[in-house]
């Protein structure tokens, strides 16, 4: 049924953009049988690649509402994926990663900023434990992570210093950058270090930057927190 109501047309969008994650689910329980290309990546090639090769994505065009929130979810949907040996499959990890290189706003109306946002809490999502090792007490290097987690932490880094020069609206993107950092920690890609985020909950930073750096403290300190972290929460709560 149709309707020309704004909340059927809201409610419709809603259902599209859940059926991505059930898409994942689904996806994940064939993981041992399907040898095949991951069918969100072929959608999302379909809608949004360029005509003459659809791993390069078109120009940003946000006046499409369903198209904009569907090009948000599927990367994030994408990045749930997982192959029979429980990682991210490579060319999921390719892909999103050519999303950031491709990406142009230059002649979209609209800011891309919670599109940005969308891409790194996807690049967040493609992370997965490590089981052979853990970087507790070893430097953080380029020959102690791997290709992936490396290509991975780059791009955070590399948007996180992007938005100390050039914030977007309402610091979208270095909140999804904050979360992404702290599930690397968390996975044991990072040594877990609270350094990053206390300096972004201090008295000065925009309030969803402060809160979601709160947050990630508040994780880091519920798994391997100290006592002076505790203090300087509670120093928050206080002052």
């Amino acid at each position: 049924a149709t309707s020309s109501t704004s909340s059927d047309y809201s409610d419709y969008l809603q259902v599209r953009c859940r059926a991505t994650h059930c898409l994942t689910k689904v996806a994940n329980s064939m993981a041992a049988s399907w040898d095949g290309p991951p069918a969100m990546l072929v959608i999302f090639k379909r809608m949004f690649g360029s005509f003459a090769a659809n791993n390069i994505i078109k120009q940003n065009d946000f006046s499409q509402l369903q198209n904009y929130f569907l090009q948000c979810h599927i990367p994030v949907a994408m990045a749930g994926l997982r192959n029979g040996h429980q990682i991210c499959p490579p060319e999921v990890l390719s892909f999103l990663l050519d999303l950031f290189k491709y990406n142009d706003n230059s002649k979209n109306t609209f800011s891309d900023n919670y599109y940005r946002e969308a891409l790194v809490k996807a690049l967040g999502e493609t992370v997965t434990p490590v089981v052979s090792r853990v970087l507790q007490t070893e430097a953080v290097s380029s020959d102690s992570l791997t290709e992936d987690t490396r290509r991975v932490l780059e791009e955070v880094t590399r948007y996180l210093n992007l938005e100390k020069l050039l914030p977007c609206y309402r610091h979208t993107v270095t909140t999804s950058c904050l979360q992404a950092v702290r599930k690397l920690q968390k996975t044991s890609h990072l040594p877990p270090n609270p350094g990053l985020f206390r300096d972004y909950a201090k008295y000065g930073q925009f309030q969803d930057t402060r809160v979601a750096a709160i947050e990630c403290l508040v994780d880091y300190v519920r798994l391997e927190g100290r006592y002076e972290d505790i203090s300087f929460l509670l120093d928050l709560v206080e002052k």
